[in-house]
């Protein structure tokens, strides 16, 4: 089974919750760039995220970004601490998060159905393959 999620439907999701607008693009199928311009006088934050491994229990991926963005990132996690979900693990100095998904309470649900089989950037959206158990 395949589900989709279009950039558009991320970035309104993100746009209706969190009050910014991300814009997506895909650089290859592991890769994704994640910008965001928060007016026109200051330059575009940028971070390009690739997916490094995909298991049925874990999501490691990996993120490169110049150093300012890097020091946001680092204070962010630092900031944020204990409220980031259980599963989800953030190495900054490696640039490295690893996702396990059993540990994470709303995903565990889910994959009381279905086994995550893999994780897909296309042009316009990011596909994640599962299948039924």
């Amino acid at each position: 089974m395949n589900v989709k999620l279009s950039f558009e439907e991320i970035a309104n999701y993100v746009a209706k919750h969190y009050v910014v607008r991300p814009e997506l693009k895909c650089v290859d199928g592991k890769s994704l760039e994640v910008s965001y311009s928060p007016n026109r006088f200051i330059p575009p934050m940028s971070v390009c995220v690739r997916i490094e491994g995909v298991r049925k229990d874990v999501v490691c991926l990996s993120y490169e970004c110049g150093m300012g963005m890097s020091l946001l990132i680092a204070g962010a996690v630092t900031h944020l601490g204990s409220k980031l979900p259980h599963g989800v693990e953030v190495n900054t100095d490696e640039k490295r998060v690893n996702i396990f998904l059993e540990r994470i309470d709303e995903i565990q649900r889910v994959l009381e159905f279905v086994q995550l089989e893999g994780i897909h950037v296309c042009e316009d959206g990011v596909e994640i393959l599962v299948g039924l158990k």
